[in-house]
């Protein structure tokens, strides 16, 4: 039987420097390794399967790979002593998708795991992401069985608006630009008592550049182009000390050099589609996962945010894990960048809007968090 690529999540995180740790990543992954482990299989073959995924998996990445060699021996004590599982995936989505053709029925962590086999290359799935504007997923569920997993869970993707700061934004829609940009700058306000105001003063002045290509679909089977993948983003938001979100803007391509900045025009696309599809969720993923390490209580309330910015479009992305362990990413509709003074009233507030609807978002799961800390330190 094919063996699928699965370690192919831990490899990013298990890289310094371009090269990799094939120790740490398949020590990372040892409960998998032995959650599946197929009945009758020989164990020296089925460690061996791994170990070969996982360096195919760096070079595809084009990274090097450590010396350190993995040290089997306590998983293969572990599979001898344990029982071999019927490989079945946590039955704790509470989603079942429509029935296979034998009949049987999957949770949705089946279907990503099924599909997951099929994947030579990197992709979110293997990361037990499910973003629902990935266009894969089109081949895996069926168009109810979207529109339930968008509707989930008690989280919401929109936040009401502060009454104060929508009356703002309502004035600027009956300006315009000369008028916004004094009306603002002459502003009479407390920033230590109205710190969104403050906020709202500051994004008001923004505007930015042109357009963008649209709806491809991220390669999952077969390859794409261009897989090289770094953890580094242009913006990590931070409170607390804790990151709740990120920001990816679009690549500038090759050819862009500080001595000829007009090749920057030349947009690398199947890199944008890959920070935006992989790139960026992946790096949601591991601040979610770190949140969740550290409060547990909290598991199916934490939000991560991510805006990505292609051309001048950007989208709005949220990351949560309603249940079970699949992290799940809503996006909302791109929204347009103001390009001239032409455009900048009517597109502006759209974007405010969905800017003050990230900062919720994350302080909501801030205060959460700060209000276990508070519980833990009255107990203690």
């Amino acid at each position: 039987m094919e063996k699928t690529d699965v370690i192919s999540s831990v490899i990013l995180r298990c890289t310094d420097d371009g090269i990799v740790d094939i120790k740490k990543a398949i020590l990372e992954v040892e409960e998998e390794i032995i959650k599946y482990y197929p009945a009758g299989e020989n164990i020296d073959d089925y460690l061996a399967t791994w170990l070969n995924n996982a360096i195919i998996c760096a070079k595809n990445l084009t990274l090097q790979i450590s010396n350190s060699k993995p040290l089997f021996k306590s998983i293969r004590q572990k599979l001898i002593a344990t029982p071999p599982t019927d490989k079945k995936i946590s039955q704790n989505l509470p989603r079942k998708t429509n029935p296979e053709e034998d009949g049987s029925t999957l949770s949705v962590e089946q279907k990503l795991f099924k599909y997951g086999l099929k994947c030579h290359y990197l992709h979110p799935i293997h990361s037990y992401i499910l973003d629902l504007g990935d266009e894969t997923l089109k081949e895996i569920f069926s168009e109810q069985e979207l529109l339930e997993m968008q509707e989930f869970g008690l989280t919401p993707l929109l936040h009401p608006m502060d009454v104060k700061i929508e009356n703002e934004i309502n004035k600027m829609e009956n300006m315009n630009i000369l008028q916004i940009y004094n009306y603002y700058r002459k502003l009479d306000f407390n920033p230590v008592l109205e710190p969104m105001i403050t906020w709202l003063k500051e994004k008001a002045s923004t505007a930015n550049r042109s357009e963008n290509n649209s709806k491809r679909k991220l390669s999952s089977v077969e390859e794409m182009t261009r897989k090289v993948i770094g953890r580094k983003m242009n913006s990590v938001y931070i409170g607390a000390e804790l990151e709740l979100g990120a920001a990816e803007n679009e690549s500038r391509g090759k050819e862009y050099t500080t001595q000829h900045p007009e090749n920057g025009n030349k947009k690398d696309d199947t890199k944008n589609l890959s920070d935006g599809y992989l790139k960026l969720p992946i790096v949601m993923k591991d601040m979610l996962k770190n949140i969740v390490e550290n409060y547990p209580e909290i598991r199916n309330e934490v939000n991560i945010i991510g805006y990505n910015v292609q051309g001048n479009l950007l989208t709005y992305l949220n990351m949560d894990t309603p249940a079970g362990y699949v992290s799940r990413i809503r996006r909302l509709r791109k929204l347009p960048y103001p390009t001239s003074q032409a455009d900048y009233v009517s597109r502006m507030p759209a974007l405010l809007r969905i800017s003050y609807n990230g900062f919720e978002t994350m302080n909501s799961t801030l205060k959460k968090i700060q209000s276990l800390t508070k519980t833990t330190r009255l107990q203690t």
